[in-house]
């Protein structure tokens, strides 16, 4: 049967926008999810498998040089509405005048004391070469490109000691008199590579899981759940790169930028061990005595046999995590995460990390993306991380005033959620519930505890309550309420019979991923689809729901 024609509400996620979460039922926007995640900081997998990042194009007025933002020094003229890279009319050419030092600038804010990467593409009415660089409280440095009659996308990286800066192409003699250059699509972002280009106009503009755009996250599957995280922090600083003098290297080499990371560009590290035995690449962090982190990175066979993760006390000088060998040969060539829990001692305050660590083999293997985070088990990717630690917000999903689409009487309550395994808080599934915690039905789950709870309170009383333990992967659960006629089942079976002595509580409001009296509790996993029904299903038609 097609459960869905029945339904008061259905959350499928599949559309969203900013601060919101769209239902299919209704349809008419009555039961819409209100969103909310601070911070640009967050990432998905998307539909193609890739790690989607928050990009942004600081630069203003991108593809309109008609603008005051574009200017030029020297006698040289523009011509503006050129043929673009994409076949389009937002290119502008300039005409080389009659004395060289000409030079074409945009005046940009930017983002100090970490890389910086400006593209823009460029040709000429026949080959040559100019000079492009990025004026801070200095001049330069200058990178000199050579340009031909076709579109070329070049890019240069800089770290600007302020964030007023200037992109700048020619002078001190690199613009040739009578040189005619065509430009189009220019970019700047944080960052050591150039992304996808992004149009802007007035300001800037940014793309991806921005702050308070709900995540429909694709991980091992073609169809989107709605990811439900707590709050955490990447402590590890470049969490790109590794190259770069935060990372220790011993009796290893790192290549910038070597490889297509599993974000899709070519922004991944290779790391080349030079001699067996005693070698590692590590980095030191400050945390908090007696506390539990997760330390995660992504890894890709290369041409090394033997490769071992660790972490150790800088404080007490010994091991938390002794080397561990974490693939070998026989592994698989594709990007795999790595991920495990660990404690600090009592009084440590320092420990180092070590993707890499006591190799046995040379040889070489590709990293990317270092995280650790409080807490005991490793969340989405948060980052990049350039120089400082940086933190994504709590995603939370909720709507109130919705008494009509919920069963006071009678109904059903269905979820399908994923279970990644133990957390190190209460992790709610699903609440629905009236004005206070006197008043609902919660799905959740205990610290440290693999098991599901579903329980029904009226007037503050315990009316209805069952458990039973999960193993990880995906699961459907429902409740089908009514005046002592309360059961639940899990994945097609029935928990613990039907209770015959049960009152039904008033109820006003759902929310996904939390408790919606307290936020200090967040699921931290995916969400597939939500459905309430205003009738109790029967026994049969709960069994085939779940199944």
């Amino acid at each position: 049967m097609s459960f869905y024609s029945d339904a008061s509400l259905v959350m499928i996620p599949s559309g969203y926008k900013t601060s919101k979460v769209y239902c299919a039922v209704p349809t008419d926007g009555a039961a819409d999810l209100a969103f909310t995640r601070s911070n640009d900081t967050a990432t998905r997998v998307g539909p193609d498998g890739l790690i989607e990042k928050v990009r942004t194009n600081l630069f203003p007025y991108s593809q309109d040089f008609s603008t005051a933002t574009w200017s030029m020094e020297g006698t040289m003229t523009e011509t503006f509405s050129q043929t673009d890279p994409n076949g389009g009319t937002t290119g502008v050419l300039v005409t080389g005048g009659t004395s060289g030092n000409g030079y074409y600038f945009h005046n940009i804010t930017c983002v100090a004391n970490v890389p910086n990467t400006f593209s823009i593409y460029i040709k000429g009415n026949a080959s040559g070469s100019v000079s492009i660089r990025i004026d801070d409280s200095t001049t330069g440095p200058q990178f000199n490109i050579n340009y031909t009659t076709s579109w070329q996308r070049f890019s240069v990286t800089s770290t600007p000691d302020q964030t007023g800066c200037a992109f700048v192409v020619g002078g001190y003699s690199t613009w040739d008199i009578g040189e005619n250059l065509s430009f189009a699509f220019a970019q700047a972002e944080t960052g050591d590579i150039a992304t996808d280009y992004i149009a802007t106009t007035s300001a800037a503009v940014s793309v991806g899981p921005v702050a308070n755009v709900p995540r429909l996250d694709y991980t091992d599957s073609t169809c989107p759940r709605l990811l439900l995280e707590p709050q955490r922090t990447n402590l590890i600083t470049y969490s790109e790169q590794f190259d770069n003098a935060a990372w220790v290297k011993d009796q290893i080499t790192i290549s910038a930028n070597t490889t297509i990371s599993p974000d899709g560009y070519q922004n991944a590290d290779t790391a080349t061990i030079v001699t067996s035995g005693s070698n590692l690449v590590t980095q030191v962090i400050s945390v908090s005595a007696s506390t539990t982190y997760t330390f995660s990175f992504y890894v890709k066979r290369g041409t090394a046999t033997d490769l071992r993760y660790s972490i150790y006390d800088v404080t007490n000088a010994a091991n938390i995590v002794a080397p561990t060998a974490y693939y070998s040969q026989t592994s698989s060539s594709q990007w795999t995460r790595i991920s495990f829990a660990f404690a600090t001692p009592v009084g440590c305050i320092s420990i180092a990390c070590y993707p890499i660590r006591s190799a046995t083999s040379t040889g070489t293997a590709f990293l990317y993306g270092c995280q650790v985070e409080e807490g005991a088990y490793a969340t989405s990717y948060v980052g990049p991380t350039l120089g400082a630690a940086v933190t994504r917000g709590v995603d939370v999903a909720e709507k109130t005033g919705i008494s009509s689409l919920i069963g006071q009487t009678v109904g059903t309550v269905f979820v399908e959620f994923e279970f990644s395994g133990l957390k190190d808080s209460y992790w709610p599934v699903m609440t629905v519930m009236g004005a206070t915690s006197a008043e609902i039905i919660e799905i959740y789950g205990s610290a440290g505890s693999n098991a599901v709870e579903v329980n029904m309170f009226d007037g503050g009383v315990t009316q209805f309550s069952r458990t039973r333990a999960l193993t990880v992967g995906r699961h459907k659960l429902a409740i089908a309420y009514e005046l002592n006629n309360t059961v639940a089942y899990l994945d097609g079976t029935v928990m613990g019979g039907v209770d015959t002595l049960c009152t039904i509580p008033t109820m006003t409001q759902i929310a996904l991923g939390k408790f919606s009296y307290s936020s200090g509790y967040t699921y931290g996993d995916r969400i597939n689809q939500t459905i309430l029904f205003p009738t109790r299903l029967s026994d049969s038609d709960l069994a085939a729901l779940t199944a």
